[in-house]
């Protein structure tokens, strides 16, 4: 009995351990595999390439993950950042200066925050799965996007507004930066198992969980 017990103890720390770890694991694994087979892949020069070009997803699954912590859902966070990309483009476009993309850039941050919220609200007061809410989002600006671009291209060459994502801050990437600053939001948990973000979004985690599926 007291080896099974110590057998079922040790599978479980090391299943604990795969949960926790398995995809850094893998991914350490995946890089490995790659700088072995290709030359030159794990230069210092393509590893900023990666980190740059997956920046932008870290920074949109951190919105995400508030969401996942709350037993929900989001699918139209890629839309969302389509269609605030959008908008702000549209308004810098031939145009200089940081006064209009100070403007362009609040006026992205409104449209994804008001996308949110019509997310947010009709999943926790108008009890609908997350699922459905967050898919019909996607739909819809997926859809306003392309009127608003009219299904082109915009270019958005303002040296002032491409200089928010551009360039280095002491030697790291600013989107890096960008990214390891928004990671400090995520929520944690304590041994009760509660989270406690250290942002505002706390008060809506427990009115959605409070509401999801009362």
């Amino acid at each position: 009995m007291v080896k099974e017990a110590s057998a079922n103890a040790r599978k479980t720390h090391y299943t604990e351990i795969l949960n926790k770890y398995g995809m850094l694991l893998i991914l350490i694994l995946l890089f490995s595999a790659l700088s072995l087979k290709i030359d030159g892949f794990a230069s210092l020069r393509n590893i900023f390439s990666i980190l740059e070009q997956v920046s932008m997803f870290g920074i949109i699954a951190i919105g995400v993950t508030f969401a996942i912590v709350t037993g929900g859902i989001d699918l139209s966070s890629g839309a969302v950042v389509a269609l605030a990309s959008v908008v702000g483009a549209s308004i810098v476009t031939g145009t200089e200066g940081y006064g209009m993309t100070i403007f362009a850039f609040g006026a992205a941050m409104f449209v994804g925050s008001l996308c949110g919220l019509i997310n947010g609200s009709i999943t926790a007061y108008g009890r609908i799965p997350p699922f459905i809410a967050t898919l019909g989002m996607m739909t819809i600006a997926r859809g306003v996007a392309q009127l608003v671009s009219n299904g082109r291209p915009i270019d958005a060459s303002s040296d002032a507004f491409t200089s928010i994502g551009d360039g280095s801050i002491f030697g790291v990437l600013r989107s890096c930066c960008y990214l390891c600053s928004g990671c400090n939001y995520l929520p944690y948990h304590d041994e009760s198992y509660e989270f406690w973000p250290p942002c505002l979004c706390y008060w809506w985690q427990c009115e959605y969980r409070k509401n999801l599926w009362c």
